[in-house]
Order: C-alpha cells, then structure tokens, then sequence
C-alpha cells in the first residue's frame, strides 16, 4: 500500500515530517480511547472522592468545610495537570494528525465542561440539604430532661470519673488502630466522636445548646451556694463560678452524652467565657462601687447629727471619693435630712477650700435646701396630724359604746374630757358620733327631766325615781322630791306619813313586819293614792284634814262587806276584797312560768315564798347593777309582773323576795337601798372615755369589768344579701344604697327614677344590659332633665362591662349570658368599684377624703357630678351612722 506523505511548511524548517500509516492512525486512536477511558475513570473517581466529601461534612461542619477547600484545590489541580497532559498531547497529535486535532479537543473539552456543571450542581443540592438539615436541628428545642438538677449534678460529681471514661471507651478498635498508625490525639477523640455519631452536625449543634442550656442552669444553682453568694459584686468569686459551673457541665454531659473529648464544646465555651468577661467587668464596678459606697455611708454616719469639725472632715474625705459634683449634691442631702435647724446651722458653718462657709459660698443652694427642709417638716407635722386624726375616729368608732354609757352618767363631765381627748389626739374638732352622742344625752335628759317634773307634779315622784336619775338631773330631781313632799304633807310630813302606815297597820292587823309587810304595803299604797285624792278636794286642801278625811273613809268601808277597806278572815288567813283584786286572765293561767303559777295560787303570798319570783343568781346580778351610779337594776319578770299585778315597786318586791331566800337559806344577802337619798356623787367616766382596751361596737347592757368599762354583748349588724363582709363594708354598701335611694326592698332592682317594675336579680347580665339599651333608645331612662340607665343597688350604669372587668381582676371567667345579676354581685360589684377602680380600701373607716374620691363614682355622695348638695362631710356622718346602727 502506498505510503502517504504530508510535506508542509515544516520542510523548509529543517526536519523531516513523520510519515503515518492506517496502522498509525488506528494506534492512535486506541491511545485517544485509551485516554478517553482515563477521563472517565477519573470523573468516576471525583464524584465518589465528592460523595465521600459531602458525607463528611454531614459528620462534620467545620471539618468538612475545611476537607471541601483541601479537596477542592486538589481537584482543581489534577484538573489542571490533566489540561496541561491533554494540551500537550493535542499539541503532538496536532502534528501527527492534524485533520482530527480539532475533533479531539473539541471532546475534551465538552468532557471537561461537563465534569464540572456535574460538580458544581451537586455540591450546591449538598449545601442546601445541610444548610436546611442545620436549621432544623436548630429549631429542636432543649427540653428539661437535657437539663440537670442539684441533685443529678451531686450525684455525678460524687462519681469515679475514671471508671466512666473507661465505660467511654471500652468495647472499640479505634484506640488501638491510633496506636498501630501512630496517629494525633486529636484524631483519634475525632474518630471515638464519630463512632457514637456525636460529630454528625446535627448532634454536635443539639449537644452545644444542651450545654448552653446546662450552664446557664448550673449557673443558677451554684449561685445559691455560700461561696458564690454576691458573684455579682465580686470579680474573683464571678470567676471561680464561671470555672465551676464548666467544670460541672463538662462532667455532666460526660457521664449523660457519653462526651470524653474535652474539646467539643470548645465553641460554646469561647462564646460562654465572652459572656462572662462581661460580668466579671459588671462585678469589678459593682465593687468599685460598693468599696465608694461603704465609704459615703461612714461620711455620712459621721456628718449626722455631728458638729462643724466633723463635718468639715466627712466633706474633705468624700470630695477626695466622689469628687466636687457630688459631694455638693451629698451637703444637700445632708441639710434637707437634718433633724433640727441647729444641725442645718452646723452644715452651714463648714468651711470651703477657700476659707468661705458653706452656707455663704453655697447660699443659693443651701437656702433653697434650707426650704425644702421646713417645707419637708411642716408636711411630716401635718401627716402626723391627719394620722392622728385616723386614729382618733377610729378609736372612737370602735369604743362608742363606752362613750355612750359615759355621757348617760356624767354628761357635764363627758363633753369636758371628749373635747380634751379631740385636742390631744385629733385636731381638736370633736367627732360626728360624740356631737351625736352629746346631742342624743342633751335631748335624753331633758325628757327625763320633764317626767320628773311630770311625777313631781302628780306627787307620784319616789325617792327611787331620785335615786335613778341621771347624774346631770339629779340636783334637780332632789329638788323635785323636797318640794313634791312640801306641797303634800306641808310641814306634817312626819305625822302623815306615820298616820297612814299606822292605818294600814291596823287594817291588816299585821304588827312586827312595819312597812315591809305585804299586805300592809299593799294598803298603804292604796291609802297613800286616796289621801293624795282627797287632798285635792275643795276643803281638804291641809294635809292633816285630808289625812282624817281618809281615816273616816276607812272606818266607814271596814264594816261594809262593799267597802274598800273590808277585811275578810277565812281559815284564819285574812284577805282585803276591795284592795287585792284577782283579776286572771285566762292567758296568765295558761303561762308555764312557775312565779305566776304560783302567784295564781297565793295572791300577794307568792312574794314570801323563796326562789318563786328569781333566782338567788339572778338577783345578786340584779343587786350588782344596782350598785353602778346612773344605772337602772334589771329586775326578773316574775318580780315585774308582781310589781305591776300588785301596785307595788320594783325594789320593794326585789326586797321581800331577798328576806324570803334568806330565811330559807340562812344568809343574809344584801337589799336595794331606797329609803334615803343617795348620795349625789359625780361618776369618774374617764376610763370609759379613755379607753385602752376598745370594747368596739357592743351592747351596754350588764355590769362593769375590773378596768372600769362596761362588760358588753356584740351588736347585730344590719341584714345583708351575702358575703364576708366586715362591719366597715357592710356599712359602706348600706350608705351607698341609702345615698342612691336603693336602701327599701326593691333596692336591688331598682332603676335611675325609681322604677321597679322587673326583677332584675333574676336576670343574667347580657338581659340587665340588652333592657338598658332598649329604654335609653325608647327614651325611658330620663327624669328630672337627667338621662340615665343606671341600675340595681349601686346604681351602676354599665354593669356588663363593670362585672367584666371585676371577674377579669379575679382571674375569672366571665359569660354575661349566665352570670346573674344577684344581689350578692351587686354588693360585691360596689365593694370592687370602691376598692379597684377608686382605690379606696373600705374594710377600714372611710375618712372625708375617700369620700370626696368615692364621689368620681357615685354621683350622691358629693357635688362633684352636679347631681347633688350633699357635702362629703355630710355624707362621712351617713356613713358614721350606718357604722353605728
């Protein structure tokens, strides 16, 4: 076959061409296949090195990133020294065969294009898989079960660390290949980390939040110890609970996470320590500061209530600590929390650096804090005045009853020591109680007075009534008596007196019991009332003529079975018709009590039976009272309904039933005295007034303690819809209900206007507020030129809203469509808007000046809303009396 020749431009250059055969040509394309195959075996090659590159950076963020460079430079360096072959054997077969150089190159270069695009979209599917692989890791939270307690962290720390990191790493090869190849520590922590998976990124992201979260736990509870308290305020122990809070950590996750390698969490612990420098910084100025401050305080210690020397030596050594600025601002405190004008004076006087005084050097500044010093004084003084004033009403309200007892027994006395008290202890204006007090005790003696004149008048006035009366009246009543006794008998008082209680004598024929017998009281007294009967009579008007007017009625009566002085003698026991009149009742038959039993049984006789009409306990209770000045005995009923059955006195019945329990029981307990004047001797009420021990609201029924007050029964408050409620807000409710009209019945459903015609207690709160809106667009809700839909016992005037907002304070759930609109809620409604909304506490007394607030909310309580003329004052004093009722 013919031998092909080329002869080109390279002849004439000097050098032979190469002379090519098919054979030539075919070996040179198994060389080209034979490269081709290569290239390919090394694409393959690169995307398995690429496939084992990207699962290391799945292990390995950091270190895949590091890998990814390292293999990236080698890549692109094979790369290159594959171009570089390829160039030059393009350049050699250029000239071997020149007519497919083109074709070969064009292959190599589509081979290499290719390889790379591949490379590139693949690294790029890998990046995005990890970057959304990491954010989801994030996003895991830490839960309290990666966190450890006290207790686990006690637990661990006790524990041999040695026999744990043995556990770590037992039952593995990989210690034993690092020493067989001789390979870095480092590498081997890497290849034990890989082998329990914990260099996966995911897992080393998750394990440095739970080391996060753990330290800052830690944290917590070693700051709780003795010698991390005040870490805040001291570099060196901020820092030794830093190092031992990691220490901790460490150890912990060791023992939880299986994590040896110390340098694992090597990124936390930087971003940790960074953290911390801060706080130490934090610390070095909270003590630099608490070092000034320890400083000032003794200044200031030596400066108070010191004298100019030591002054002037507080003031060098705190400009030398806290320089001029505020060593200035410390003398204004020192002069404006002096405790006298003399201390201010002493301040005043302490020279400056230039010789001058403070207070001339200074003046504007130490006159201005000498007036913010008096202006400071005068409001402490008129604090401690108001304070004194709550004081005082409250001691007043809580011992009313004891004032009240006071005034009945020395009313002169009372307002003298109550006004006295209102200057020691108020503002010397007396309280709205004591001038009601005062004002009831006036009107309460001059009625009496007018019934003793009234008795004194009829001549029916006993020196018992003298003996009873009040202390102011009881001049008076003596008087009263004399000359009730003067105008009867004139000067033959004696001789009367004594002739009539012969009369009777000689009547009952009873002699020996003198006046204190039965019968013979029971005809004196009938004797008594005729004689004052006939004294009146034209003719008689001279007592001794009345009395023989008398006598001759009697002889006359004694011998007519008619007559009223008939005495009848049956089994021997004698009986005055005329005089002791039976008339039972058929209910007085029927009564159980044993004194009117017995009394049906025995006439006046009942009174000498024992223990018939009391109880021996009974009438010493009785008997006690009685000695009490100013205060009237409480009698049983049996002595009273004998009293009233029979005409005789409370004390003369008292009396013979004594004389009758003390013949049965050989005794000799004491009689009411009522034969002679007591004396007149004013009651010391001071302790009654003065009281320490507040007996609060009670009833003064009974007999006095040891300490002079009155021994006294709870009062019952006035009747409420429900709730615990203390007195002072039972009180508060009922003024607020009186002041708004709704205190009746119907109070609780009432509308603005008076309307009543619904029972909204039974309504829920969405129907109270659907008929609100309803009447005000009918126009139903305006009276007297004032438009209101206000509603129930507050007179609320949005009480969907107002429970609402009550029930969200109380952390409750609120459906106006099954809450009713109840008595119980509107009272507990009032007590909300008084309390969190106005800001007013009324389970304690209300002053003036929580009322004038309370007028924001009630339009009856003040002018304020221009509903009213009522005065605060005013409407404190309706507040007082439902406080005392």
């Amino acid at each position: 076959m013919a031998r092909l020749q080329f002869r080109s431009a390279t002849k004439s250059k000097g050098f032979d061409p190469i002379q090519l055969s098919k054979a030539s040509l075919s070996e040179m394309e198994k060389r080209d296949a034979a490269v081709l195959k290569g290239l390919q075996e090394n694409h393959a090659a690169e995307m398995k090195q690429r496939e084992t590159n990207l699962q290391a950076m799945r292990e390995n963020d950091e270190y895949t990133q590091r890998r990814f460079r390292e293999n990236r430079e080698i890549e692109v360096a094979n790369l290159q020294r594959e171009q570089t072959s390829l160039n030059q054997i393009t350049a050699r077969d250029q000239q071997q065969a020149k007519y497919d150089q083109q074709a070969t190159e064009t292959i190599i270069s589509s081979i290499v294009d290719f390889s790379e695009s591949a490379m590139k979209l693949d690294l790029k599917r890998k990046a995005a898989e990890l970057e959304k692989e990491a954010k989801r890791q994030e996003a895991k939270p830490v839960t309290n079960a990666d966190i450890g307690t006290s207790e686990q962290y006690s637990n661990i720390l006790n524990a041999n660390n040695t026999v744990e990191q043995a556990a770590l790493q037992a039952g593995t090869g990989i210690d034993k290949e690092a020493v067989e190849s001789n390979e870095p520590v480092y590498k081997t922590n890497e290849n034990r980390l890989g082998e329990k998976a914990l260099n996966i990124v995911e897992n080393r992201k998750s394990n440095g939040r739970i080391f996060g979260a753990n330290y800052t736990a830690r944290r917590s509870q070693l700051r709780k110890e003795p010698e991390f308290l005040g870490a805040d305020r001291d570099p060196a122990v901020e820092r030794a609970l830093h190092n031992k809070t990691i220490s901790d950590v460490k150890t912990f996750m060791r023992h939880t996470k299986g994590i040896a390698n110390n340098d694992y969490f090597n990124d936390v612990i930087i971003k940790l320590n960074d953290e911390n420098d801060i706080r130490i910084a934090n610390a070095t100025r909270n003590k630099e500061q608490d070092v000034k401050d320890y400083s000032v305080e003794r200044y200031t210690d030596l400066a108070k209530n010191g004298t100019t020397a030591q002054i002037t030596i507080a003031k060098n050594n705190m400009t030398k600590t806290v320089g001029y600025q505020k060593t200035q601002e410390w003398m204004s405190g020192l002069v404006t929390g002096a405790n006298s004008l003399e201390e201010i004076e002493a301040i005043g006087n302490v020279p400056t650096d230039n010789g001058e005084l403070y207070k001339t050097r200074s003046a504007k500044r130490f006159n201005a804090d000498k007036v913010t010093w008096i202006a400071n004084q005068n409001k402490k003084v008129a604090e401690a005045q108001r304070q004194r004033q709550v004081d005082y009403n409250q001691s007043t309200i809580t011992n009313q009853d004891n004032l009240v007892e006071a005034a009945k027994q020395n009313l002169p006395q009372f307002v003298k020591l109550t006004n006295q008290q209102a200057r020691e202890e108020g503002n010397g204006i007396l309280h709205p109680i004591i001038v009601r007090i005062i004002a009831d005790q006036s009107k309460a003696n001059e009625d009496e007075l007018v019934e003793l004149e009234k008795k004194a008048k009829n001549g029916t006035l006993s020196k018992a009534d003298v003996n009873v009366s009040s202390y102011t009246n009881r001049k008076a009543a003596s008087e009263l008596y004399t000359g009730q006794q003067s105008l009867i008998y004139g000067d033959s008082e004696k001789a009367i007196i004594d002739g009539l209680i012969a009369t009777a004598r000689d009547i009952t024929g009873i002699v020996g019991d003198g006046p204190n017998s039965i019968q013979t009281l029971l005809v004196h007294a009938q004797l008594k009332r005729d004689f004052l009967t006939t004294k009146q009579r034209p003719g008689f008007e001279n007592p001794l003529a009345a009395l023989e007017e008398v006598k001759n009625q009697v002889a006359t009566d004694r011998e007519n079975p008619q007559g009223k002085y008939y005495k009848k003698v049956e089994n021997g026991r004698i009986s005055l018709p005329g005089i002791e009149l039976p008339d039972v009742s058929k209910e007085d038959v029927q009564m159980h009590d044993l004194a009117l039993t017995k009394m049906l049984s025995d006439g006046t006789g009942t009174v000498d039976l024992p223990f018939i009409l009391d109880t021996p306990q009974g009438m010493d209770e009785t008997f006690k009272s009685s000695t009490i000045p100013g205060q009237i005995p409480e009698f049983s009923a049996g002595i009273r309904e004998f009293a009233f059955k029979y005409g005789f006195s409370f004390v003369e019945v008292f009396n013979r039933q004594r004389m009758a329990n003390n013949a049965a029981t050989g005794e000799n307990k004491p009689l009411i005295k009522n034969s002679v004047f007591e004396q007149i001797k004013a009651p010391d009420i001071s302790n009654l007034i003065f009281n320490k021990h507040n007996n609060k609201t009670q009833s003064i029924r009974g007999a006095m303690t040891h300490d002079g007050t009155v021994r006294q029964r709870v009062r019952q408050g006035r009747s409420f819809s429900g709730g615990n409620y203390n007195r002072e807000e039972k009180a508060f409710i009922d003024t607020v209900k009186e002041l708004e009209g709704t205190s009746d019945e119907n109070g609780y459903d009432k509308w603005f206007g008076g309307r009543s015609d619904m029972k909204m207690t039974n309504m829920t709160i969405q129907e109270v507020h659907d008929e609100q809106s309803r009447r005000m667009a009918a126009g139903e809700t305006t009276y007297n030129g004032i438009s209101s839909a206000a509603v129930g016992a507050g007179q609320f005037m949005e009480p969907l809203n107002q429970v609402r907002e009550m029930y969200e304070s109380q952390g409750k759930n609120f459906d106006p469509t099954k809450v009713l609109f109840t008595k119980e809620l509107q009272d507990e409604l009032i007590l909300d808007l008084a309390k969190r909304k106005r800001g007013v506490d009324v389970s304690k007394v209300l002053t003036e000046s929580d009322i004038e607030n309370l007028g924001g909310e009630w339009a009856s309580f003040t002018p304020k809303l221009g509903q009213t003329n009522r005065t605060a004052g005013q409407s404190l004093n309706t507040y007082y009396d439902r406080l005392n009722n």
